[in-house]
């Protein structure tokens, strides 16, 4: 969800106010759907990892663990990673266009808000 908030900061007598068009005074805030944590909003100029944005889904903003947990998981034999190969139990892969992801590649298929 997003919340726009005022973060007035009281621009200083000599300056002025700006009003409705200050960028202190909307604010933008990302929480995530499902549990409500706090994000930031993607930015392709700031380093960010796939657990600090929010992801959607079914017309959800959804943090890493939220959309992960909106997908089957597996039993508790050992497998592998669809995409990365890298090797998890069953019950921390989820199943996602027949094949079975762990939480970073799952994240990788969908669009970052």
């Amino acid at each position: 969800m997003v919340e726009y908030i005022n973060e007035c900061v009281g621009c200083a007598e000599e300056q002025g106010c700006d009003g409705e068009a200050c960028r202190y005074r909307h604010v933008p805030r990302y929480a995530c759907d499902g549990c409500g944590a706090e994000k930031e909003a993607y930015s392709r100029m700031k380093q960010q990892s796939a657990g600090e944005v929010l992801y959607e889904y079914d017309g959800d903003m959804l943090c890493m663990n939220c959309l992960f947990n909106e997908f089957p998981h597996g039993g508790d034999e050992e497998t592998e990673c669809g995409r990365c190969g890298d090797g998890a139990y069953g019950c921390e892969l989820a199943e996602y266009g027949g094949r079975r992801l762990c939480k970073w590649c799952l994240a990788k298929e969908f669009e970052r808000i």
